[in-house]
């Protein structure tokens, strides 16, 4: 676990790892008579995923987006300790939010495909990527945050936020336009971030800091 400070509070980086498996692009099917080429078609004559075979598809990306979500906060505490000592606070987190990894529209091999694209995607941004199916939820053992602190005197708010990403994609087996698929990706990083904020601290906060202080601090913590 590695620690970085943060402008008016404590914070620490937790690493979840997760699992992404390889998966060629494969599918059984009978020969299909190629499609005119997509120009001049309208989006409802162009083939759907159910419709059609594909070996060896490759992904296009378009636009990538990521964002850090609030995934956990805790409640206001107010920690004061008198200079010369150290004291241990332990916050527990409550979850906000669950998250779903997704392809949407389905691609043509399910599962393998959809493992295919975090792959893909994975390698574009160099980073890890939750498998297409998986859902993240604060885990149990990860729902207290224990910090160390010297003089101070706040109200303080603990926050776990998940990093998640959408990108746009065209999947394809290079057949003369036919055997197209437009859609999205959406899942999260596997690093996760938590720290600490203090009520009231007037600065620019993260957008993980700023969500939580208007859940949580409020008359009576510090505002």
């Amino acid at each position: 676990m590695g620690r970085k400070p943060i402008r008016g509070a404590v914070a620490l980086a937790t690493a979840f790892v997760a699992a992404l498996a390889t998966a060629s692009c494969t599918a059984a099917g009978e020969p299909r008579a190629a499609h005119p080429s997509t120009a001049g078609t309208t989006a409802a004559s162009r083939p759907s995923p159910r419709d059609w075979s594909c070996r060896g598809g490759t992904f296009r990306w378009g636009k990538v987006t990521g964002q850090m979500r609030l995934a956990a906060v805790s409640d206001a505490q107010h920690v004061r300790v008198p200079a010369g000592k150290t004291v241990r606070t332990t916050f527990g987190l409550v979850p906000l939010r669950t998250l779903r990894a997704n392809v949407y529209p389905p691609l043509p091999e399910g599962a393998a495909a959809g493992r295919a694209a975090v792959d893909s995607l994975a390698d574009r941004t160099d980073s890890d990527l939750a498998r297409v199916g998986d859902t993240f939820t604060l885990p149990e053992g990860d729902r207290t945050l224990t910090v160390s602190s010297g003089r101070s005197d706040g109200v303080l708010v603990a926050v776990v936020g998940v990093r998640t990403v959408e990108a746009s994609f065209v999947y394809d087996c290079g057949a003369s336009g036919s055997g197209t698929v437009r859609g999205t990706l959406s899942t999260w990083s596997a690093a996760t971030y938590s720290g600490l904020f203090a009520c009231g601290i007037r600065e620019e906060l993260p957008a993980v800091e700023i969500e939580a202080h208007a859940l949580v601090c409020g008359q009576g913590n510090g505002t």
